[in-house]
C-alpha cells in the first residue's frame, strides 16, 4: 500500500481486532489459570467418591484442566484414565482417555509421544465406527504435525478431518477450517489462507460460536498484516 493511501475499513478493523484480542488474552490469563486450579481442586475431591465410567470421566477432566498449568499432574491423571478404561474394556472411554493424554503431551511439547497416543485414540474410535470423534482426533494429529513443522502432513490430516465433518453435515468445521488457513498463512500464501478463514467465520456465525468467531476474526487480522 502506497504512503497516503487510505486503508480499507475492513482491514483496519481486522488489524485492530488482532491487538485487542492479544491484550484481552494477556489480561485474562492469570484469571483463567486460577479458574482451572479451582476446577481441579473440586474434581480431586470427587475422585474417591466415584468408580467405573464415572471415575474415568473425572480423571479425564482432571487431565484436561490440569494440563493448562501442570503438565506432570495432567499426564499422571491421563495415564490413570487410560489404565482404568483398558481395565474396563470400554472402547469409547479408551479412545477419549488416550485423546486427553495425547493432548497433555502435546501441550508439554512431547510431540512424538503425543502422536503415538492419538493413534491409539483413533484406533479405538475406528473400532466403534465413531466418525465424529475420528474427525476430532484427525484434527489433533494435524496440529501435532503442524507443531513439528511438517505442514504437508498437517494438511493431510486436516483435510481428512474436514471431509468427515462435511459428510456429517458441517459438524464444527470452524476449527479445522481455521487450522488449514493457518498452515497457508504460515507458508506465506494469504490468497489460499483467507478463503478458509472466511468459511470458518461463516460456520462460527451459523453455530453461534462466539469463541470460534473471535479466533477466525483474529486470524483474518494477522493474515492482513
Amino acid at each position: 500500500m502506497k504512503d497516503g493511501q487510505a486503508r480499507p475499513a475492513n482491514l483496519i478493523t481486522a488489524h485492530l481486532m488482532k491487538y485487542y484480542f492479544a491484550i484481552v488474552l494477556a489480561m485474562m490469563a492469570p484469571c483463567i489459570n486460577a479458574q482451572y486450579q479451582v476446577k481441579v481442586d473440586s474434581l480431586e475431591q470427587l475422585l474417591d467418591k466415584v468408580d467405573g465410567h464415572e471415575k474415568i470421566v473425572v480423571l479425564r477432566d482432571l487431565c484436561y484442566y490440569s494440563s493448562r498449568f501442570d503438565f506432570e499432574k495432567s499426564i499422571g491423571y491421563g495415564e490413570a484414565a487410560v489404565a482404568l478404561a483398558l481395565e474396563l474394556s470400554d472402547l469409547r472411554d479408551i479412545g477419549g482417555a488416550y485423546n486427553d493424554l495425547a493432548t497433555a503431551h502435546m501441550r508439554a511439547n512431547r510431540l512424538a509421544t503425543s502422536l503415538a497416543y492419538y493413534d491409539q485414540s483413533l484406533r479405538a474410535f475406528k473400532a466403534i465406527d465413531d466418525l465424529k470423534q475420528q474427525s476430532f482426533i484427525l484434527n489433533n494429529i494435524g496440529t501435532v504435525y503442524k507443531n513439528q513443522g511438517n505442514h504437508n502432513e498437517a494438511l493431510n490430516y486436516y483435510f481428512q478431518s474436514l471431509a468427515i465433518r462435511d459428510a456429517l453435515g458441517n459438524v464444527q468445521t470452524g476449527t479445522v477450517l481455521n487450522n488449514i488457513g493457518l498452515i497457508y498463512k504460515d507458508d506465506e500464501d494469504p490468497n489460499q489462507a483467507l478463503p478458509y478463514f472466511h468459511k470458518a467465520m461463516a460456520q462460527d456465525i451459523a453455530e453461534n460460536d462466539l469463541d470460534g468467531l473471535s479466533f477466525s476474526y483474529n486470524n483474518l487480522g494477522i493474515t492482513h498484516e
